[in-house]
């Protein structure tokens, strides 16, 4: 369940081992961001379907959760937005950050770089228990805007 190759040679990582039930997990995750954006995901039925059915693996594929490490002080939990960034790319996400973690769940869009994706927890059983080294970019978070002023740590 690992596709951080790339992120190492990037910026500075956090190699985390944990022993997780990752289903369990992203659901939980998943459900922060609902909370986070009322109406505009709470309305998505089968987005309902994956965190109320706890055998249901099936995110709706234009959802993509990722994950940052972070020591920031700043918190943010923000609902879906638009940022368009410098090269011209548009993101759209809501964003949760309390440390240690920043979570970004995209929709329709690919993250930055520096996120390390985690969708991939979905295809784990359902309260079953799996040892994995997490390697995820260590970014401060500077403001408030969703995406901004992330800098390596």
């Amino acid at each position: 369940m690992n596709n951080f190759r790339e992120l190492k040679d990037l910026y500075r990582v956090n190699e985390l081992k944990f022993q997780i039930k990752p289903l369990n997990v992203m659901k939980q995750i998943v459900a922060m961001f609902m909370c986070a954006n009322g109406n505009v995901l709470t309305d998505d039925l089968g987005l309902r379907k994956f965190v109320l059915d706890r055998e249901c693996k099936d995110l709706p594929e234009q959802y993509r959760v990722h994950i940052f490490t972070t020591i920031s002080k700043n918190c943010r939990y923000n609902g879906l937005s638009t940022i368009l960034q410098a090269n011209g790319s548009i993101i759209n996400m809501s964003e949760i950050v309390h440390r240690p973690f920043g979570f970004q769940l995209t929709v329709n869009s690919n993250p930055t770089e520096r996120m390390a994706d985690i969708t991939e927890f979905t295809k784990a059983d359902y309260d079953t228990i799996y040892t994995m080294t997490l390697t995820t970019a260590m970014l401060d978070v500077i403001g408030a805007l969703p995406g901004n002023g992330m800098s390596e740590s």
